[in-house]
């Protein structure tokens, strides 16, 4: 994610928040909403398996507007790429890295617990897989293209739905 979050940030600095910001375009557009209602599960699922999608979900669309607002306050902090304090953009790097992981790790942990309980086999492989997804953008070694990011966050949580309905 560093790399993630180092990359955007000199994508800033070299080429200006408007040269960057045009490839985020089409990344968003081809996500998914995900402002749709959590899904209850299927008609006659179990409680837990409601509550598992119901959390899951949630926190999903938590992690995705996080990993938004962050990305967005530095880009207003690079602004145009003129007159950026260094030491003032690598302290809030740092900051919003160790809050994004942060994030990106309680939703890990998360789906791995969901997926661990007596859930519908459609939601406990899509909980799995999220969470494998989720610790391989978490990974600092992870190459995912920052507009990328949260077209996967919402493609998880998409998948979490989908087994959920």
């Amino acid at each position: 994610m560093r790399r993630l979050v180092g990359a955007m940030m000199l994508g800033l600095v070299v080429l200006g928040a408007a040269a960057c910001g045009s490839d985020d375009g089409k990344a968003d557009a081809a996500a998914p909403s995900s402002s749709a209602a959590a899904p209850s599960a299927t008609a006659g699922g179990s409680d837990a398996t409601k509550a598992a999608c119901e959390e899951a979900v949630a926190m999903g669309e938590a992690a995705a507007t996080l990993f938004t607002t962050k990305t967005d306050e530095l880009k207003a902090l690079a602004g145009d790429g003129e007159n950026v304090d260094d030491a003032a953009m690598d302290a809030k790097v740092t900051e919003v890295e160790t809050q994004i992981r942060g994030e990106f790790t309680k939703w890990t942990e998360k789906l791995t617990t969901l997926a661990a309980t007596d859930v519908e086999a459609p939601v406990k492989a899509a909980l799995t897989d999220g969470a494998a997804t989720m610790t391989k953008l978490n990974s600092p070694d992870d190459q995912t293209p920052l507009g990328q990011v949260p077209t996967t966050l919402t493609g998880i949580t998409t998948k979490i739905k989908t087994a959920c309905a």
